[in-house]
C-alpha cells in the first residue's frame, strides 16, 4: 500500500512539474487595460483571455522557451517569446489600422 501511495505522488508530481505558468498585464497605447484579449501560445490549442484590468493567467503543459501570441480585435497582434517559468510579462498593443469598411445592401 505504501509503495503504491509513494508512486502515486511521484507521478503527480511529474504532472504538475511539466506545465509552465504565465502572467501578464495588457495594455493600449494610452495605458488603459485591454478587456478580452485572446493570449494563445503558438502551435498549440491552449489559450486564455485578459480580465476587465487587462490581466491573465496562462498554465500550459510545454517547457520554455515558446512563444504566446496576444491579439485583440482592432489591434494588432504581437508575439512574446517565454523563456523561463512564472515569467510576469507586459504588452502594449498598437491600433490596427488596416480596418475595412463593411458595406451591406
Amino acid at each position: 500500500m505504501k509503495a503504491i501511495l509513494s508512486l502515486c505522488c511521484l507521478l503527480m508530481g511529474v504532472f504538475t512539474y511539466a506545465q509552465t505558468t504565465v502572467t501578464g498585464n495588457v495594455v493600449d497605447q494610452s495605458q488603459q487595460p485591454v478587456l478580452g484579449a485572446n493570449v494563445i501560445a503558438v502551435g498549440t490549442n491552449q489559450g486564455t483571455a485578459t480580465d476587465f484590468d487587462g490581466n491573465f493567467t496562462l498554465t500550459v503543459d510545454i517547457a520554455p522557451p515558446f512563444e504566446v501570441q496576444i491579439s485583440s480585435i482592432g489591434y494588432e497582434s504581437i508575439t512574446v517569446q517565454i523563456t523561463q517559468n512564472n515569467q510576469n510579462i507586459s504588452v502594449t498593443l498598437q491600433e490596427g489600422s488596416e480596418l475595412d469598411e463593411v458595406v451591406i445592401s
